[in-house]
């Protein structure tokens, strides 16, 4: 049985009411999860790794709380598996939001300034609320993520399994790179926060034809962590437009030393997934960029 075949029995299983018409694989994006757009109208999420099968549960809970709080629309679960064991059968369904991933070179072919000040005000927006939401009463445990243990931690695992498939003046950036950060006060006494965790470009939907961010998708590793971990994301859309988010995020300043720092693990971060998971081609991508260093 493939991973669709038992995916869509799992969800006519758990989903009896769903009349299902139309089913299409959701080709070439999501990481972490193997993805059903059905009908046209629901995403349907599969995680690929048992790990993440206790993550989904907890993401479903909190999206659900976030809900009426956020100033952009992000996914609305209204299925779950009954399945909450087996890797292909557990899911999380919810309405299909418009809009196409706002890439790079979607931003770079806007030339209107003003369009361009509006999407960076409603992604500072977004994020600042999103960090600045209380989280002490909420009644399930939050996981957490990135703080000086992590960090050292990730340090370790790079020279451990990503050093032997790199060159030496690899590991001399890469050296610099943790040292100087792991040594400065900026990675002392940090204010942790709720954070999305995965706040790049495939994850920020954009309506062309309404000029507009129209939602938010992939909360796979929300919880609390360093908010300058979202806001390094944004640095993909080049320095002009993260300069623009100072307008509605006013603690940005502050936060610029951990978001640079951020921003130069990720690569590295995705060469770790790779080596783990065994996912020869996210190994090789996250290597590429210090191979011919």
């Amino acid at each position: 049985m493939t991973v669709s075949e038992r995916s869509l029995n799992s969800i006519r299983e758990s989903c009896p009411d769903l009349h299902i018409q139309q089913i299409r694989p959701h080709r070439n994006e999501g990481q972490f999860n193997d993805i059903l757009i059905i009908n046209e109208k629901y995403v349907f999420r599969f995680p690929r790794y048992e790990s993440q099968i206790p993550i989904i549960f907890q993401e479903v809970s909190i999206l659900r709380r976030l809900l009426p709080l956020l100033p952009l629309p992000i996914p609305q679960p209204i299925y779950i598996s009954q399945n909450m064991e087996q890797i292909g059968a557990v899911f999380m369904g919810y309405p299909l939001l418009p809009g196409k991933p706002l890439w790079a070179d979607t931003l770079q072919n806007i030339t209107n300034t003003t369009h361009k000040q509006k999407l960076a005000d409603q992604l500072a927006n977004f994020l600042y609320t999103l960090h600045h939401i209380p989280v002490d009463e909420w009644s399930f445990p939050l996981y957490a993520y990135e703080n000086q243990a992590t960090w050292q931690k990730m340090y370790a695992e790079i020279k451990e399994f990503l050093y032997p498939l790199l060159p030496a003046t690899a590991h001399q950036q890469i050296n610099a790179h943790f040292d100087q950060f792991l040594n400065s006060p900026h990675a002392q006494n940090i204010n942790l926060t709720l954070r999305h965790g995965d706040f790049g470009s495939s994850n920020i939907l954009y309506d062309h034809q309404k000029g507009c961010i129209s939602g938010i998708i992939d909360f796979d590793f929300i919880g609390i962590g360093d908010p300058a971990s979202d806001l390094a994301g944004l640095l993909n859309y080049g320095q002009p437009f993260f300069d623009r988010l100072h307008n509605n995020y006013p603690d940005l300043e502050q936060l610029l030393p951990r978001i640079h720092f951020h921003k130069g693990t990720f690569a590295l971060q995705e060469a770790l997934h790779g080596y783990k998971n065994r996912d020869q081609e996210a190994l090789a991508d996250g290597l590429a960029p210090y191979l011919d260093i």
